[in-house]
């Protein structure tokens, strides 16, 4: 596996974010990072639906999974 870099040149439009103010950055966020675990092998397709379903059932079913 080839490692790779990353280097943040620059920050635009620099403001704080929460879940609140940024709710479709933060489902992204949490999509993206179910599916890095699974395609990396830590968890199958039942557990990334059990997870899925876990967050969608704390934040009052708002979560947005596409293609769930």
């Amino acid at each position: 596996m080839m490692r790779r870099k990353v280097l943040l040149l620059q920050i635009e439009n620099d403001r704080e974010i929460s879940p609140e103010t940024d709710e479709e950055f933060f489902d992204a966020l949490w999509r993206s990072l179910l599916l890095a675990l699974k395609e990396d092998g830590f968890m199958n397709e039942a557990q990334l639906r059990r997870a899925e379903e876990k967050i969608r059932t704390q934040k009052g079913n708002n979560l947005n999974f596409p293609g769930r």
